[in-house]
């Protein structure tokens, strides 16, 4: 499937090993079970930025019996004052939280506390979406015939016409079938 943006991921920021080898084994799972690149590498990002939380810390933890709940607030408190958007802080914590329920499923930390959870209500909540629109005479030149000729070639014009009746993202549009029309 075509995928957007780089085909690597990164371990090497992830400190200490014991993280970077379960992180490493629960990329490859979640590869080998089907998930989109692209999320995976999202979410190794979040173990990245996790991992950085714990370097941070004056004695980071030596192996994952150090994970508990007290730390996961204490993670908490940090993304609330690190300035990041809310979309940013859930997905960071929707990682941490796939990663930890997956290592104590599948052993991946086998000493990992009980207590060691990500709980729903720990992620931000988020305002409803206001809609933005294009202004009405910004629309009216985008759909003219005369806009339209000017771009490379027909399938870039079908394209456009497409984001602009259906609205659709760019990357979603780009990765529809063929024939796709029903």
């Amino acid at each position: 499937e075509p995928h957007r943006g780089p085909h690597r991921v990164s371990f090497t920021a992830i400190e200490p090993a014991w993280l970077r080898n379960a992180t490493k084994a629960w990329a490859r799972f979640r590869l080998a079970t089907g998930t989109r690149f692209s999320s995976v590498s999202g979410d190794v990002a979040a173990i990245r930025a996790f991992s950085g939380f714990l370097a941070a810390r004056p004695a980071p933890p030596l192996s994952e019996a150090s994970i508990d709940r007290a730390l996961i607030e204490d993670y908490l408190l940090q993304l609330v004052g690190s300035g990041r958007s809310a979309a940013t802080r859930t997905g960071l914590l929707v990682g941490l939280k796939l990663f930890l329920d997956h290592g104590r499923r599948h052993q991946l930390l086998p000493r990992l506390p009980t207590n060691a959870v990500v709980y729903r209500e720990d992620l931000p909540r988020r305002e409803p979406a206001v809609p933005r629109f294009i202004d009405e005479t910004a629309m009216a030149q985008l759909e003219s015939d005369e806009a339209l000729a000017l771009l490379p070639n027909k399938s870039t014009q079908r394209l456009v016409v497409t984001l602009i009746e259906t609205g659709l993202r760019l990357g979603d549009a780009c990765l529809l079938d063929f024939d796709c029309v029903m």
